[in-house]
């Protein structure tokens, strides 16, 4: 090429130099090629990877059926490619050979996976392969169910989805055919779902969202089901009377007198011993009254849980509470949960209630409607506001009821939170301190004043009238024709508390019709009483006599009138002489 003369070598060089440039170009571009399809390939695989382990992922959300579905056509893609390496067939030959040999019942497989897939065909065979590589084992679960996951037309008509679910939470009690006359009424023709659509919708939105439904229908419900519950409400209890939690029955009952009534509780959080009361309303005096009853028989509480309502933060409850340094614990107001146990115990009772006494319940007529109505007691009998249930049984029938039920029923069967042991056992197996009330009078201050007058009675010769009957103590005769001051116990309505004016306790009178306490043993154990105290009134008065030697008093009168008549002078008056014969 050197050789050549310039003229001749200048374009030869050129087009040489041209053509290296083109060859070179051609070069890259086949490179780039190469490189881009290479980089394709890769994210081609990568994506499938990543696919086929979302698909595995979502395997483990697919209900059992789905599942089976899956791990079915999973094992007809192994068998079919070990069919295929053991044959040396084509592939199009080997699949139909396949097929025919597996409908016809001629190739073992577990029994599960024939009666899930009891026939198959090349193109399925190519499919699954094709859907397993790409999206993962879930995806041979099929599409079932998939398209109406949020896809349907209530979930994607605007405003249709709001509508349906706002009618369901107003009205939980709707039904499809109901929402479906609304649908119509205001979406245009061509958004109304199919009634059986609806059907579906309704029925997997409250399966998918029942504890949000429960908590927008019945909070109740909610708390008792749903709530969260970690731990033991009583794990930190460990002392007989560290925690007591009190509380009323939210329903009414009707009983035999025809008065509304209700029922106090107050337990125990370590042993789970429990007092009840029939009150007829939820009132200070009630409550007071139970706790008076506790706190006599069990001690004192170091903390006290009631809800604040009126009835329990009284002044009688207040003035407890902070004579004897107990920690009054309030629930905020809808809290049932502050204070479980009492809270369970009602509903305990309540069954039990129903078990034992299934003839005092009203509304029954025939086997069926005494079920019936049982099932329905318990229920009205923890509701607030629902309707009365009714007992055919007296005030104190049902107080005593209570009385046999806690001390010989509920104490001596285990209970699951005492590790199956009873109240009672974990009551007496208590070794440690408890401080008790030594004297009673300490907690008179729990009791009411009787209606009207502020507690102020006469006492009569017959006794100490109040709601039309007459209460006795024999502690009372020699008291007739005084003022006293008389306190109630609700527990009790057999029972009055006896006060003279200066506060001091004078007695507890009873009405023996209310009691079963004798009248004439009553009558003649205060006539004695009466004797003494007069008897002994009349010694002293004696006495006071003789200490004033009374019986000088009218020489002493005497005496004194003859002093006081020498102190007195008067003045001489004219006189003449007066003289007779004999004179």
């Amino acid at each position: 090429m050197s050789t050549l003369p310039a003229e001749v070598r200048t374009p030869v060089l050129t087009h040489i130099a041209k053509a290296e440039a083109a060859r070179a170009k051609e070069l890259a571009a086949g490179m780039a090629t190469g490189a881009k399809v290479a980089l394709t390939a890769r994210i081609d695989a990568r994506a499938a990877q990543a696919a086929r382990q979302m698909g595995l992922a979502n395997f483990m959300k697919l209900p059992e059926a789905g599942k089976q579905r899956a791990e079915a056509k999973a094992a007809l893609l192994a068998l079919w490619r070990r069919w295929l390496q053991a044959s040396n067939l084509p592939k199009t030959r080997g699949t139909e050979l396949f097929c025919h040999e597996y409908n016809a019942g001629r190739i073992e497989v577990p029994a599960w996976v024939r009666e899930t897939r009891p026939h198959v065909s090349p193109n399925s065979l190519d499919n699954w392969s094709k859907e397993l590589s790409t999206e993962g084992l879930a995806r041979l679960a099929g599409r079932a169910g998939h398209h109406r996951k949020g896809c349907g037309i209530i979930d994607t008509t605007p405003g249709l989805k709001d509508f349906v679910l706002g009618v369901l939470v107003e009205y939980p009690h709707v039904s499809a055919k109901v929402i479906m006359r609304g649908i119509k009424a205001r979406f245009d023709a061509s958004l109304h779902p199919s009634y059986r659509t609806l059907q579906r919708f309704l029925a997997t939105w409250k399966e998918g969202n029942e504890q949000v439904f429960t908590a927008v229908i019945n909070p109740d419900a909610w708390r008792s089901r749903f709530q969260s519950a970690a731990g033991s409400a009583s794990e930190n209890i460990v002392r007989l009377n560290q925690r007591w939690e009190t509380d009323s029955t939210k329903g009414d009952l009707i009983l035999a007198d025809g008065q509304r009534h209700i029922i106090v509780g107050v337990i125990d959080v370590f042993s789970r011993r429990l007092k009840l009361h029939v009150s007829r309303t939820s009132s200070s005096a009630a409550v007071c009254s139970t706790l008076r009853r506790a706190m006599l028989d069990w001690g004192v509480p170091e903390v006290l849980v009631t809800d604040n309502g009126s009835d329990y933060v009284s002044h009688h409850v207040l003035r407890v509470v902070d004579a004897l340094e107990i920690d009054h614990d309030l629930a905020p107001p809808f809290t049932p949960e502050h204070k479980p146990h009492i809270e369970r115990v009602f509903g305990t009772f309540c069954r039990d209630l129903v078990e034992l006494l299934p003839g005092y319940i009203g509304h029954s007529v025939a086997d069926r409607k005494d079920i019936e109505a049982r099932r329905s007691f318990a229920q009205r009998l923890m509701k607030q506001g629902g309707e009365p249930v009714e007992i055919r049984m007296m005030p104190e029938e049902l107080q005593t009821f209570c009385d046999r039920w806690t001390d010989t029923v509920y104490a001596h069967d285990g209970h699951s939170g005492l590790n199956d042991r009873t109240p009672w056992e974990v009551a007496a197996a208590w070794t440690g301190p408890v401080q008790r009330i030594a004297d009673e009078r300490a907690l008179d201050v729990l009791l009411a004043p009787a209606a009207d007058g502020n507690g102020a009675r006469t006492v009569t010769k017959k006794g100490i009238r109040l709601d039309n009957t007459y209460f006795n103590a024999a502690e009372l005769g020699g008291l007739e024709g005084q003022d006293v001051t008389v306190l109630l116990d609700d527990a009790d309505i057999g029972e009055v508390f006896v006060f003279d004016l200066d506060g001091n306790f004078v007695a507890k009178a009873v009405a023996p019709e209310r009691t079963g306490i004798s009248r004439t043993e009553l009558a003649v154990a205060r006539k004695a009483h009466q004797k003494e105290a007069v008897n002994a009134a009349k010694a002293e008065l004696k006495a006071a006599a003789k200490r004033a030697d009374t019986k000088n008093l009218v020489r002493d009168i005497l005496m004194e009138r003859g002093r006081a008549a020498g102190k007195v002078a008067t003045l001489p008056r004219p006189a003449t002489p007066y003289s007779t014969e004999a004179l």
